[in-house]
């Protein structure tokens, strides 16, 4: 099993948003858990708690989003490119 760290830096969600998000990742082939949030002190001590390294988020700030991926396999797909973090369009 893998894991991996994401930071997107000076970008804010809302926590609705960013549950959405770990939610459609963790649905994804392959994935066992995927984590979501702001970068705030609260939410980095539960990541190190989660095994996270310090020196990993060391530079996030409350302005930054962390994604925290665990996989056993993950299959390439283009629209899944890393570093990709977009709200979705509204449709009407």
């Amino acid at each position: 099993m893998s894991t991996g760290i994401k930071i997107k830096k000076n970008s804010y969600f809302d926590s609705v948003f960013l549950m959405q998000v770990a939610k459609g990742i963790s649905n994804e082939p392959g994935i066992d858990q995927a984590i979501a949030l702001m970068g705030t002190e609260n939410n980095k001590t539960l990541l190190i708690k989660m095994g996270v390294k310090e020196k990993e988020i060391d530079s996030v700030s409350s302005n930054d989003v962390v994604i925290k991926l665990t996989w056993r396999s993950f299959p390439y797909r283009e629209d899944m490119q890393p570093g990709r973090l977009e709200k979705p369009s509204k449709k009407v």
